[in-house]
């Protein structure tokens, strides 16, 4: 009988207790002589135990030993383990409790910046932006943090100090690149900064001062942004009061613009909408596609004729290669042809020939381009052909940057003198017909 209590009360013993060894005790107590011992014993330097739990580098983090910090990085103690509920990296914890010095250290040594917190989203530079550490703020970002990397519930720093009123944080974070517009969960740090009825009487004047200061550097609140949000839910309403309040209507959210999300979702009202207020029909996203593209895919018959009224089909003349500097290309994956092609849509497709539609075997007869050398080279397919070469730094507006004809010669090319000051740019060629 005895025996069976001795057993129970160990079994709970061993539930309740965080057993530390010797060597995360001295870490924690900054003991150098300690962890040396421990470590010559041949103890292993990431087990974890204390409490909170944790490997000898988390404890010395926490408590700010930068010797010991030291003599573990020097004895290969690892640098990216979270450690076990509720620990973060040692970077993390570093930047939680303002261990400036020790941060430097860990990033020098190879500390990753943008990991999260265990079960969480706090990363390093969110954690220091919470506590008001604005010195570690400036390291982590100066050394390559995201300063706009979603955090916890995905709110950037920026948002999460103008929740704050901390104005000076805010001033820095935007100093430091902070998006002031960014949207996030359909609010921006403006919004952020709204506030609340609970809020005392000087918190409530740190964030109109730091409204003030996003105001400030052009900020505006999410109502102005969230068109994407409304035009891929379908709220006409919504989309009509956002372009009535300025919201900028070919505004790009993850690589998509409000009418690219229209012609996809098939919503031709608000596609209306979008147009009417001044949306770029022919705007094209990263993987090269426009409206058209969309519209082609989903088999639909009105939002493409509502496409092509309104100026669509400037694109469907023209080479699908383009040229970014410094030295990337963006391509069709398909011409719109070729799309109503793979789903047997001939009505489409017959529409699309009637609009200068082509095949990308009938696009291999444009000359085809490339950039090297600083240097826009033209391979031409036919000569005596008279071309546009166009230009854009954004994949939205394209202007005409010259206008060419081919001669006999296999490969001419010329100089853009003009690309100065912008660190991407776009070239595409268009047949005058």
């Amino acid at each position: 009988m005895k025996h069976i209590l001795i057993t129970t009360f160990a079994g709970l013993l061993l539930v309740g207790t965080s057993f530390a060894d010797p060597i995360h005790d001295a870490a924690k107590e900054g003991d150098l002589a300690g962890v040396q011992t421990e470590l010559d014993n041949g103890v292993n330097i990431n087990a974890t135990g204390g409490s909170p739990r944790g490997t000898a580098m988390h404890h010395a983090v926490t408590n700010g030993h930068l010797k010991v910090v030291e003599l573990l990085l020097a004895k290969g103690a690892g640098i990216t383990s979270v450690g076990g509920s509720p620990r973060g990296t040692p970077l993390y914890l570093a930047a939680y409790n303002g261990r400036l010095e020790i941060a430097e250290l860990l990033i020098a040594n190879g500390a990753e910046l943008d990991i999260s917190h265990q079960g969480h989203k706090w990363t390093p530079l969110y954690a220091a932006t919470d506590r008001g550490h604005k010195e570690m703020v400036e390291l982590l970002i100066d050394k390559g943090a995201d300063v706009n990397e979603p955090g916890y519930y995905k709110l950037p720093a920026l948002h999460l100090a103008a929740g704050k009123g901390d104005h000076e944080m805010a001033a820095l974070l935007i100093a430091k690149g902070a998006d002031v517009n960014l949207l996030s969960r359909g609010n921006t740090p403006l919004d952020s900064a709204l506030p609340h009825e609970d809020d005392s009487p000087e918190v409530e004047a740190a964030k109109k001062k730091t409204a003030d200061l996003i105001r400030e550097h052009g900020g505006m609140s999410g109502s102005k942004l969230s068109i994407h949000t409304a035009t891929r839910n379908g709220n006409v309403e919504e989309v009509k009061k956002a372009l009535a309040e300025g919201a900028d209507v070919n505004a790009i959210q993850d690589g998509l613009a409000p009418l690219h999300i229209a012609a996809s979702s098939g919503n031709e009202e608000i596609a209306t909408l979008l147009i009417n207020g001044g949306a770029n029909v022919t705007a094209m996203t990263m993987r090269g596609w426009t409206a058209l593209h969309y519209a082609v895919w989903n088999g639909n018959m009105k939002m493409l004729e509502l496409l092509i009224d309104s100026g669509a089909t400037k694109r469907l003349e023209d080479a699908n290669g383009l040229v970014g500097i410094p030295g990337g290309m963006v391509q069709d994956m398909f011409t719109p042809l070729e799309l109503a092609h793979r789903k047997n849509f001939t009505e489409i497709a017959d529409l699309l020939r009637e609009n200068k539609g082509k095949t990308q075997e009938e696009l291999q007869s444009m000359p085809k381009l490339s950039y090297r050398d600083h240097k826009i080279w033209i391979e031409r397919r036919t000569h005596n052909r008279e071309y546009e070469v166009l230009y854009s730094a954004d994949l939205q507006t394209w202007e005409v940057l010259e206008t060419i004809t081919l001669t006999e010669q296999f490969v001419q090319f010329f100089e853009d003198e003009t690309s100065d000051g912008q660190p991407m740019r776009f070239y595409q060629m268009r047949l005058v017909e």
